[in-house]
């Protein structure tokens, strides 16, 4: 077992990751990519092309940030009904991401602070907040998680929800703020005021949730890039 954390060396979460080839099922169907899993290499390419999912030095340690996720239609329901597959820890970066960068996480306990998961790679240190959304409501079917400062930043005026300064990125504390907002609405897009420039997107479909992003995103460049 291992600790997930985060660039502070804070500890986010315990892991138990069992390292692995996944099933060619979780990303393909008759020989093409899974509906899913297109829909989510779509979004996460265009992210990185307009620079909410990727890497700079001069930002975040150098660390690659940004990461994203959908529950997994075709896995088995035992034993893992409530899996879901999300992008691996550190691979913000790659421009085309494969399926080796994706993670399958099979179970968690958000009270022990525990997530279980399969893969090549380990999963992103944001995975225990998808984790409690997609428990939280059974709609919710797709998360992205971005990086911004101008939409960070103006989240008052671009009309967003958020959490708290004290919620710290991939906590407990986090979880239980996402819970309150899950329980009230399918879809959404938040502010995580403790993580720095950190934005959080959810819906029943990929494409939705990548819309939300898109609709903030075009009204800031409006609003606060036009000269």
């Amino acid at each position: 077992m291992s600790v997930m954390q985060d660039a502070e060396g804070v500890i986010k979460y315990s892991l138990k990751h069992t390292q692995k080839s996944l099933d060619a099922s979780l990303f393909y169907k008759e020989d093409q990519y899974h509906p899913y899993f297109q829909e989510l290499l779509e979004a996460r390419f265009l992210l990185y092309k307009l620079g909410l999912i990727g890497q700079k030095q001069d930002l975040y340690g150098g660390l690659a940030y940004g990461n994203l996720s959908s529950r997994a239609p075709i896995v088995p329901k035992s034993p893992a009904e409530r899996a879901f597959l999300i992008s691996a820890t550190q691979t913000g970066n790659i421009e085309k991401p494969r399926k080796e960068h994706f993670v399958l996480v099979t179970k968690w306990n958000v009270t022990q602070n525990m997530l279980y998961s399969e893969g090549e790679r380990k999963p992103s240190s944001e995975a225990l907040t998808h984790a409690i959304l997609y428990e939280t409501n059974p709609n919710i079917q797709a998360i992205i998680h971005i990086h911004s400062s101008i939409l960070w930043n103006h989240y008052r005026d671009l009309g967003m929800l958020a959490t708290p300064k004290e919620a710290e990125y991939g906590t407990v504390k986090m979880a239980n703020e996402m819970v309150k907002i899950a329980e009230k609405q399918d879809r959404g897009i938040v502010a995580m005021l403790g993580h720095q420039d950190g934005i959080l997107a959810f819906s029943s479909e990929m494409k939705d949730a990548l819309f939300l992003i898109l609709e903030v995103f075009a009204t800031s460049e409006i609003l606060f890039n036009h000269g």
